[in-house]
């Protein structure tokens, strides 16, 4: 049972950045990288897959990339099946193991994850010229301290009760 006084325990500034994340979460939800039609799953798959390309040259498999993103297999399946229709990956059979397909960045989808990049460069250069340069460098030192907090919460729930049943 919630503790009705729970809230009016609540710290306004808490709350104040709760809100505040939230306003955030919501407005890069929808349209992550600026680009129309470019879905956020599609760039988290493509940068995967960047990140891969320098260590893994012929690419992952499916459920390589379903561990990095902790999706489904069938989930990342179907993202892989859009991303090829539109000429962004390609499969290409494992030269071991015939069984295997790994998936890689093509130069299309290179070519959108730098588009994707720029557009990002851009935003965060204009909130750069937006909040002064003192008062950015705060904001991502503060966004880093937060999150490593946030990273060691969310560890901690997962290990009580509490984190389990949620």
């Amino acid at each position: 049972m919630v503790d009705e006084n729970m809230e009016s325990k609540q710290s306004p500034t808490a709350k104040q950045l709760m809100e505040a994340f939230m306003m955030m979460v919501r407005t890069f939800r929808d349209d992550p990288s600026g680009i129309p039609g470019c879905k956020r799953s599609h760039v988290m798959l493509l940068y995967c897959l960047k990140q891969a390309s320098e260590a893994e040259a012929l690419g992952l498999r499916i459920s390589d990339i379903s561990k990095r993103l902790k999706v489904t297999s069938p989930t990342v399946t179907q993202w892989v099946n859009e991303l090829e229709a539109g000429g962004l990956v390609v499969r290409k059979g494992d030269g071991e193991d015939r069984r295997v397909v790994r998936v890689q960045l093509s130069d299309k989808g290179e070519q959108v994850l730098m588009k994707v990049k720029d557009v990002w460069l851009q935003t965060f250069n204009g909130l750069v010229e937006y909040l002064g340069e003192q008062e950015s460098q705060s904001l991502a030192a503060s966004l880093v301290k937060a999150l490593s907090y946030m990273q060691q919460h969310r560890d901690r729930l997962k290990q009580t009760s509490l984190g389990g049943d949620m």
